[in-house]
């Protein structure tokens, strides 16, 4: 009885009670709720903020459904994509590369304590060899490429070069022996800002234990070289893996909206 008349009393005020619930993915979706409330106008705003929740409940079905008990983590930056996987309730193993200096002590740091999240300084790429990592103003966007003119004229001074480092490349598939085992089911997170299929070319071994790989791709490449989205969808086909969602991460301004760049995941095709 006092539950339905607060319930009342709240909506004749402009209020909506809401159970709480302590679920990753639905908190995601409160907060989305409780941003964009607040800018309804905010075309761009709405078309990159709803997509993620969406991605992180599929992430979450991906890593329970098909028991992932390794995550390589390759373009950690400070440990985002780690610490999300942990808040989605995956307790295996991590295994985060970044090569830049700065972002490397922060993905430390935030790594300290879990036993099982190791950090790793390699850039992984296609050869063994060294390569010079231009390292951007918002670190994200540090990458061995440089900006063309949309990503320049998209994201601004975020993308100025603040400093340059050599870092090593290895590929993947050379690290295999000290991180692969018996039946390990892996999730490779590849985000390396237009280096990916670099990426892939370099672990053909490792993808054979691969049960699902998530990958940035671009619409409208922001660096010089970078391939499209329908490269990296030819490529995982060819090593046998199927398209499973598409979740957009980034769009040119209002009022045109193009999509830039978007998380594609993928899984084995099991026939």
């Amino acid at each position: 009885m006092i539950r339905t008349w607060l319930k009342s009393l709240l909506g004749a005020l402009g209020f909506e009670a809401v159970r709480r619930s302590e679920d990753p993915v639905l908190r995601e979706l409160l907060a989305a709720y409780r941003e964009l409330r607040l800018a309804p106008g905010d075309a761009l705003r709405w078309e990159d903020r709803l997509p993620q929740p969406a991605s992180m409940s599929h992430l979450r079905n991906l890593l329970a459904g098909q028991a992932i008990d390794l995550v390589l983590d390759v373009g950690a930056n400070v440990g985002q994509f780690a610490g999300l996987v942990r808040r989605l309730g995956y307790a295996g193993d991590i295994l985060s590369f970044e090569p830049g200096s700065a972002a490397r002590a922060r993905l430390r740091s935030a790594a300290a304590g879990d036993a099982r999240w190791q950090v790793r300084a390699e850039a992984i790429g296609r050869v063994r060899g060294s390569t010079r990592l231009d390292i951007r103003a918002d670190s994200s966007f540090s990458s061995t490429l440089s900006n063309n003119e949309a990503g320049r004229r998209r994201f601004g001074s975020l993308v100025d070069v603040v400093a340059s480092e050599t870092v090593e490349v290895v590929p993947l598939d050379s690290l295999l022996g000290e991180f692969s085992g018996r039946d390990r089911r892996i999730l490779l997170k590849t985000d390396t800002q237009g280096n990916d299929l670099d990426v892939l070319a370099g672990a053909g071994e490792t993808l054979g234990s691969c049960r699902a790989v998530l990958s940035e791709a671009a619409a409208i490449p922001i660096y010089e070289g970078a391939p499209r989205l329908e490269e990296l969808t030819r490529a995982m086909e060819r090593a046998g893996f199927s398209l499973s969602g598409l979740f957009p991460t980034g769009h040119q301004p209002w009022p045109g909206l193009a999509l830039i760049e978007l998380d594609c995941y993928f899984v084995r095709d099991l026939g």
